[in-house]
C-alpha cells in the first residue's frame, strides 16, 4: 500500500520581531522549495496587507496565503479592495482565508457575527467584485444598497481563491459548498482531520463538486529539536491563549469534536483548562504555562525530533489533509528552521 502524501508543503508565520524579518523568512521558504506562504492576523500586530504587500514585492513564486481574514475586522467591500489590489501587486499569487473572531468582534461591538452566514454573504459580495460588478448586496448580515459599487480598477483575477477557516460543522459544510479550500486551525489532530472531511465532503456534494475541485489545508504549529521534551516545552506556551480564552472563546470547551477526535478527554481538558485560569488569574504566567503537560502538548503540536516530526506530519497526509502550513511560533531562529522544515517534510510531498 502506497502512503498518503501531500500535495505541496506550505508554511506559515504569526509574527517576527519585525516586518522584514517576515520578508526574509518569506524568501527563504520560497529558495527552500515551499510552494505558499500563510500570514496570521493578530489584533492590534500588524496588519496582514501591509506585510503582504512588502513580501510580494520581494518575491516571485511563492504564493502568499491570507490567514485569516474576519469580516468584522475589514467590511468585506475592503476586503476586496486590499485583496485585489495585492493580487495585482503579486501577479496572481494572493489566497484568501476568510474567518470570524467573535474575540476580535467583541472588542469593536460586534456581538451577533453568525460565522457561517456572515462567511458566506462575504463571498458571495468578494466573487462579485473580484469579477467586476456593480455590487447590490441585501444579505441578513451585510447590506450594499449604493449603486455602482465596484472596484474602478479591472481585477487581474476574478477567480482569487477564497478559503474558509473554521472548525465548527456548519463552517466545514459552507467551506464545501461555496469555497475554494478549508483551513483548519492551529491545535487540530489528525483525528479531527479526518472527521472534519464529513462535513465538507456533505458541501461538496450539496454543490456538485469533488475533492479535486478543492484544497485541504490545516495548520500545524511544529518545532523541531534534537531533543525531543526542549521542542514541546517551546511550544508549550502558545497552547496558554487557547485554554485561558483570550485567542478565542470557545476553542477550549468541552464536547467540540477539536477534541472528541484529539484524544483528550473532556475531565483531561477541564483539569488543564482550569489549572490553566487559576494561575493566570493569580498573576502567574509562567506557572500557566508549566500547568500544561507535555504529554498534552504532544497530542496537539507537531514537535519533537525530525523522525517524530515527520510521523507526525505522515498521520495528517493519512488523514486527509492535501497541504500542510507549517505555522511557525516560537522557538530557535526562524531562519533556520525553515530550511529544517523543508528537509523533514520534503518525502512525503508528492513528486
Amino acid at each position: 500500500m502506497v502512503a498518503a502524501r501531500f500535495k505541496t508543503a506550505e508554511v506559515g508565520f504569526a509574527t517576527a520581531r519585525r516586518t522584514h524579518d517576515l520578508v526574509r523568512y518569506a524568501q527563504i521558504a520560497e529558495q527552500n522549495g515551499f510552494t505558499s506562504f500563510w500570514l496570521g492576523e493578530r489584533y492590534y500586530a500588524r496588519g496582514i496587507y501591509t506585510v503582504a504587500a512588502a513580501i510580494a514585492a520581494a518575491t516571485k513564486t511563492i504564493k502568499i496565503g491570507l490567514g485569516i481574514v474576519s469580516p468584522f475586522t475589514r467590511h468585506p467591500s475592503l476586503i476586496a479592495m486590499e485583496t485585489a489590489a495585492l493580487d495585482e501587486l503579486s501577479g496572481g499569487r494572493v489566497m484568501l482565508g476568510l474567518g470570524v473572531s467573535q474575540i476580535s468582534a467583541s472588542r469593536q461591538g460586534v456581538t451577533d457575527t453568525r460565522p457561517a452566514l456572515s462567511l458566506k454573504e462575504t463571498i458571495e459580495i468578494l466573487r462579485g467584485f473580484f469579477a467586476g460588478e456593480d455590487v447590490v448586496y441585501h444579505g441578513k448580515m451585510f447590506e450594499m444598497s449604493e449603486p455602482g459599487s465596484r472596484l474602478v480598477f479591472e481585477p487581474l483575477r476574478a477567480d482569487i481563491p477564497i478559503h474558509i477557516g473554521g472548525m465548527g460543522p456548519k463552517s466545514l459544510e459552507l467551506a464545501g459548498r461555496v469555497a475554494d479550500g478549508e483551513i483548519i486551525g492551529m491545535f487540530a489532530t489528525p483525528g479531527f482531520a479526518a472527521y472534519a472531511r464529513e462535513p465538507i465532503a456533505t458541501g461538496l456534494a450539496a454543490a456538485r463538486r469533488g475533492w479535486n475541485d478543492f484544497e485541504y489545508r490545516s495548520y500545524l504549529t511544529f518545532c523541531i529539536d534534537d531533543d525531543s521534551a526542549r521542542a514541546k516545552a517551546t511550544v508549550r506556551p502558545t497552547l496558554v491563549g487557547y485554554l485561558s480564552g483570550s485567542h478565542s472563546a470557545s476553542a477550549a470547551e468541552p464536547g467540540s469534536p477539536r477534541w472528541l477526535y484529539s484524544g483528550i478527554g473532556d475531565d483531561e481538558l477541564v483539569s488543564v483548562r482550569t489549572a490553566v485560569r487559576e494561575r493566570i488569574a493569580a498573576g502567574d504566567a509562567s506557572g500557566a504555562i508549566d500547568a500544561i503537560p507535555l504529554d498534552f502538548v504532544d497530542r496537539l503540536i507537531v514537535a519533537g525530533t525530525e523522525e517524530e516530526c515527520r510521523a507526525k506530519l505522515a498521520a495528517f497526509a493519512e488523514a486527509g489533509v492535501d497541504y500542510p502550513v507549517l505555522y511557525h511560533v516560537a522557538g530557535g531562529d526562524p531562519a533556520a528552521a525553515i530550511p529544517r522544515a523543508a528537509s523533514v517534510i520534503s518525502p512525503l510531498v508528492e513528486r
